[in-house]
């Protein structure tokens, strides 16, 4: 029987079949779908030979698909039953063509391929490809006859097999796929599709040199090769010596969250080199496809490793006990939700959960019991306060044991937020064992938490005497739980996720000419006309692109030379490189760019960004402009001009698509889910009640007769001679008496004693001779083995639960999709448009911009693209606007990073690498923002060809002061000099420093936003902010949401002087940033702590040319630098940095170590 999960109710729909409308407003089908209907429907009827035509036909009958896939998946059907049968009758090559080949045309089809219909066409693929020896006979009759089979025939299976071996991953490493793929490409058939076959060949890795690479590992070449490569990166993954379960030769069979083997693993996990040093796979679209995800996940899993061996104490919860299991919706009683279990904690104090960022949504966590042994999970559902504790123990081991989670409820309210007896969060598995582990935890502690929480109540009615002996009653009732320590590992793998999921769906690269080969053909993109006209702005210029003139164009238009080479490489290159230094008007070329391309084609652009704040700022300058068919993707803006063009606005206002289909469908879709959540609640209910003689499912008596033996003459009564078996008060004795009374702890009866004295038997176990716990723990084993069942059917259900969901999810992209329709510009972050991939497919996008590609990792860019398919065009274009020379991408292990040595390089982005191999690029060379002072430091450093715009000469002097630059010399110590334990630097003296600089600054007259102070440490903006909430009342710090996000991360996260990011509008607040997350951002002044002052020359950040080169380059009209050049100097790593810098600053006579003032104008 099909056990797989779908939805809609068979036989309704639009058009109905052959047999249309008819009769008084009934639905008349043709004889072939009636039988179809009766053979999906009746899970007794036979199915012969002569019901292959029938059910053939009956599904061509279908007018629309979607409703054949509703009537195949509906689990109330028994359709993947009857395609089995159906597929049972091929019995020779020919067949192939009359059975298998209707089928599948009947599948894949352009309609079926929506997020509407996804989820239930890879349930349909899943279920021809597990139709019992299809694959064998594919694989040998089909393939050895392949020239009796008709062309569309050849195609549809090789389409079938690419869908399949992305969907399942037994198809990727199947011997019968791999021998077809081989097969197909060597054939000789002018009709085979050979980019399917490509694709199906390059999914299941037919190409691989892992011989090779095994023969290299084994020489003594691995010491020689690079110094780079760590030994166990020249054995590739997988095969017979795998290092761990989670390791694979092909990465798209690698799961997303790490496996407790995979933790466990002592040694390092082979990781792709940038140089290919230790490539295994031959295809270059497969290889970079493979490094991108392999390097990008490492960077999730690595910081989950080293949380779990050096967990922070604010990140451990101590005394968790798994105490419930609930699959109702916290927030709506009424509403559905996934299985997820309830666990308590420790109380320790009060939490401020709107700005704490303790066990967020989707976080990961790992349960650590007394053995040491560990269970990861994922968060949503928090229900209590949280606390902070010092870990007990370090784990000095690293052999874990790792259950899957996921942290699921967060609930804002008192009554879970403060419930009296500990923070409880609600958690939920990701695999079959963990749940049945989980559940055996709730059913253990279920009678210690009734009396637990009995207890909980009277504390909160109790009077102060009364109290303290009721704390200590509760204390000792912690003690009998089964108790764990939660550690949370990720709160970021959620941005992952996505962006790994896009990748791994990959069967190919868009766009592999350039990106993959790094080559540029010259050809422009194909959907751009011979000649464009530049918006009205511009004097409506007509441009030939084929004899394009610059000095036509900025003699009739206001751009300079530079910006029009830009111009004109973007509308020439199928992927253009625009290079834009600091202040040259990234934004202003990248939206004339769009506006040309929205004005002179019908295309559609997908912009997108790293950072809410930099999307934000590209769209709203495409609502000046007058964009109105404009759609943001997510929920995260903080423009209200933009919040009416956001897609959860817009699809919950338009009343006037047509989604009656998608409206019945969810309908449908909502209907099973509650369905499932009625059949968990009662599988729940049977596997947290105690097992007796006789229940659940026969109990005890019924396991003794199912696994045989002599265990149940420990509890025989009755015997053949007549006699009954009485108690002291004339009684009658049974089984079930007995049983109890051995569960309870009780000695065996004299009588019955006796009896098993005279059992001689080698095979016999006496269980009354077990001590109390023994039989517990006994008991325990035989519930887990008689409610097998019942955790099977658990486990189902929970999964179909997923599967609806999913269809659920693909319902409202359906409706979102519609919007999409008539947009022109949609913006997304870079995990937004990963998240979204298969709803921005279907617009067909085929034009994609990336704002500030510099700082955008290569796997975002490449999870934005497009593939062709049925549903969705090839990206044609696209547009990397940033510069490589200010900050990489961010990533979290080091040890990945360029700067480490070690040869990874994942924060060298796609941006930096096609500059670096000589791709084609355009560079903006005049600066609008800076004091020709100021950019003379970026100039000499960075970039000597850069010109500053004749505007930025006549900015007025910085009042009261000087110096328009100065850099504050000093040789205070940072605090804790020397001390290489502290994650995060500070310094006193320049938090004081800066404190006055900016009140003095506000006294001559300058507004709150046009004063910024920047810095490189997140530890510094925290002591800032309460240094100027000491020395200026009326003042205060704010920050951006990125670096609240960073600040709440740190052990002072409940500080009461934490800046907030609602403070940004408030004409008191000052902008204090980390130097990270202030790229693409300017201000007026600009006062920089550099924090860094030692006599060992440790400059830490300040040494990367990237980061000094964004700190430099903020300011427009005045810029302070406070620090200690002689530290900068001596560093072995910065001076090259910083000695140049400095000289630039004496020879002006702007290093001083005072701030010279003069009274222009003071405030009172």
């Amino acid at each position: 029987m099909y056990t797989r999960s779908g939805w809609g109710r068979p036989g309704r729909g639009g058009g109905g079949g052959r047999g249309g409308r008819g009769g008084r407003g009934g639905q008349q089908y043709s004889w072939q779908r009636r039988m179809f209907n009766k053979l999906v429907k009746d899970g007794e009827a036979t199915f012969e030979m002569r019901d292959v035509q029938p059910f053939l036909e009956g599904m061509n009958s279908f007018d629309s698909k979607p409703e054949l896939l509703t009537a195949l998946t509906d689990n109330r059907n028994f359709g993947a039953l009857r395609l089995h049968d159906c597929l049972s009758m091929i019995s020779g090559p020919r067949c192939v063509d009359d059975i298998l080949t209707p089928i599948l045309s009947n599948v894949l089809v352009k309609e079926t391929a929506r997020p509407l219909h996804k989820a239930r066409r890879n349930m349909v693929i899943n279920s021809i490809y597990s139709a019992p020896g299809l694959m064998e006979f594919l694989a040998s009759e089909w393939i050895d006859n392949l020239e009796r089979s008709t062309g569309d025939t050849v195609r549809l299976v090789c389409e079938f097999l690419v869908e399949a071996s992305l969907s399942i991953v037994d198809a990727r490493s199947s011997t019968e796929v791999k021998t077809i793929a081989e097969r197909l490409r060597k054939t000789e058939r002018c009709d085979a599709d050979q980019v399917l076959v490509q694709r199906l060949c390059a999914i299941v890795q037919l190409d691989k040199e892992v011989g090779v690479m095994h023969a290299l590992a084994a020489t003594e070449e691995e010491k020689v090769i690079t110094v780079a490569c760590w030994g166990s990166d020249l054995r590739p993954p997988g095969g017979r010596s795998r290092r761990h379960d989670n390791d694979h030769s092909n990465f798209r069979d690698i799961s997303l969250v790490p496996t407790e083997n995979e933790l466990s693993y002592r040694g390092r996990s082979w990781l792709p080199l940038a140089s290919r040093e230790n490539a295994f796979i031959s295809d270059p679209e497969q290889r970079l496809l493979d490094k991108n995800f392999r390097l990008l996940r490492e960077d999730a899993v690595s910081v989950m490793r080293e949380n779990i061996l050096n967990p922070r104490p604010s990140k451990v919860w101590k005394n968790a006990r798994i105490i419930g299991a609930s699959c109702i919706d916290a927030f709506n009683p009424k509403g559905t939700a996934p299985l997820y279990f309830l666990v308590q904690l420790n109380s320790h104090r009060n939490m401020d959960w709107q700005r704490q960022r303790s066990l967020p949504n989707d976080g990961l966590i790992v349960f650590s019991n007394e053995q040491n042994s560990h269970v990861m999970a994922s968060s949503k559902y928090q229900i209590s306060t949280a606390s902070v504790f010092e870990l007990a123990q370090l784990f000095n081991s690293f052999s874990i044991r790792v259950l899957h989670c996921s942290v699921f409820v967060r609930k804002d309210d008192s009554e879970w937020l403060q419930h009296p007896g500990g923070p409880i969060i609600g958690v939920k598995f990701h695999h079959a064992a963990e749940v049945q582990k989980a559940i055996s935890d709730v059913s253990e502690n279920m009678i210690i938490n009734e009396i637990f929480q009995k207890n909980v109540q009277k504390l909160m009615e109790a009077k102060a005497e009364k109290k303290e002996k009721i704390e200590a009653v509760l204390n000792d009732l912690k003690a009998n739980f089964n108790t764990y320590d939660v550690i949370e590992v990720s709160d970021s793998f959620f941005a992952y996720k996505p962006v790994l999921e896009s990748l791994r769906s990959m069967a190919s690269v868009p766009l592999a000419n350039e990106l993959v080969y790094s080559r540029d053909n010259g050809l422009r993109p194909e959907y751009l006309p011979s000649s464009v006209r530049l918006p009205a702005s511009f004097n409506n210029l007509e441009c030939d692109l084929e004899n394009w003139s610059h000095s036509s164009v900025v003699e009739q238009t206001t751009l300079n030379e530079s910006q029009s080479k830009a111009l004109h490489l973007a509308l020439t290159s199928k992927v253009a490189l625009i290079q834009g230094p600091p202040g040259t008007g990234k934004t202003f070329v990248g939206s004339l760019i769009a506006q040309v391309i929205r004005q002179n084609t019908d295309e559609s652009i997908l912009v997108i960004c790293y950072t809410n704040h930099a999307l934000d700022q590209f769209l709203e300058y495409m609502l000046r402009l007058g964009e109105k068919r404009l759609v943001r993707i997510g929920g995260r803006t903080r423009s209200e001009n933009l919040k009416p063009y956001e897609l959860k606005n817009l699809s919950r206002k338009e009343k006037t698509f047509n989604v009656t289909d998608a409206e019945h469908r969810m309908r449908s879709v909502v209907a099973q889910l509650h369905q499932c959540k009625e059949e968990m609640t009662e599988l729940l209910g049977d596997l947290q009640k105690p097992i007796t003689w006789n229940e659940p499912n026969g109990g005890v008596n019924e396991l003794f007769t199912t696994i045989g033996g002599l265990l149940h003459l420990n509890f025989k009564v009755s015997s053949s001679d007549g006699f009954v078996t009485l108690t002291k008060k004339n009684k009658k004795i049974n089984e079930e008496q007995l049983f109890n009374d051995w569960k309870e702890g009780k000695n065996c009866p004299s009588w019955l004693q006796e009896s098993i004295l005279w059992i001689d038997d080698p095979d016999f176990e006496n269980l009354w001779v077990l001590r109390h716990d023994q039989r517990l723990a006994l008991l325990q084993r035989w519930k887990d083995f008689s409610f097998e069942s019942l955790m099977g059917n658990l486990e189902y259900v929970n999964r179909r639960y997923d599967e609806l969901s999913a269809e659920k999810a693909s319902i409202s992209q359906e409706i979102d999709s519609l919007i999409l329709s008539e947009a022109r510009i949609i913006g997304a972050t870079t995990t937004g448009a990963a998240k979204y991939k298969d709803l921005i497919s279907i617009k067909s996008a085929s034009v994609v911009m990336c704002e500030e590609a510099g700082e955008v990792t290569e796997q975002n860019v490449l999870s934005a693209l497009t593939e062709r398919t049925e549903n969705s065009e090839e990206t044609k274009h696209l547009i990397l606007i940033g510069d490589h020379l200010q900050l990489r991408p961010k990533v979290e292990s080091y040890s990945l990073t360029k700067v480490s040595g070690n040869g990874y390089d994942l924060d060298v982005s796609l941006f930096e690498r096609l500059i670096l191999s000589g791709f084609k690029s355009a560079m903006l060379n005049i600066q609008h923002r800076m004091r020709p002072c100021i950019a003379d430091l970026i100039r000499h450093q960075t970039y000597p060809t850069l010109e500053d715009d004749p505007g930025v000469s006549k900015y007025p002097p910085v009042h009261g002061v000087a110096k328009n630059m100065l850099f504050l010399d000093h040789n205070v110590y940072e605090d804790g000099a020397g001390n290489h334990e502290i994650t995060t630097k500070s310094n006193a003296y320049e938090e004081s420093l800066c404190v006055e600089i900016v009140r003095y600054l506000l006294l001559q007259g300058y507004r709150h936003n046009q004063v910024t102070i920047l810095t490189p440490y997140v530890g510094q903006i925290l002591n800032i902010s309460r240094e100027m909430k000491r020395r200026m009342k009326d003042v205060s710090a704010y920050v951006s949401d990125l670096d609240q996000e960073t600040l709440l991360r740190q052990e002072e996260a409940d500080d009461p002087d934490m800046p907030t990011v609602a403070q940004a509008g408030d004409e008191h607040s000052i902008r204090c940033a980390s130097i990270d997350n202030f790229q693409g951002e300017e201000s007026d002044i600009v006062v920089i702590s550099l924090v860094r002052s030692n006599p060992q020359g440790s400059i830490g950040f300040l040494k990367e040319e990237q980061r000094v080169n964004v700190s430099l380059s903020r300011a427009k009209h005045g810029m302070y630098l406070i620090g200690n050049s002689r530290t900068l100097r001596m560093s072995p790593k910065g001076k090259h940095v910083w000695e140049p810098l400095i000289e630039i600053f004496q020879t002006s006579g702007s290093i001083f170590s005072f701030l010279e003032i003069f009274f222009l104008k003071i405030k009172l």
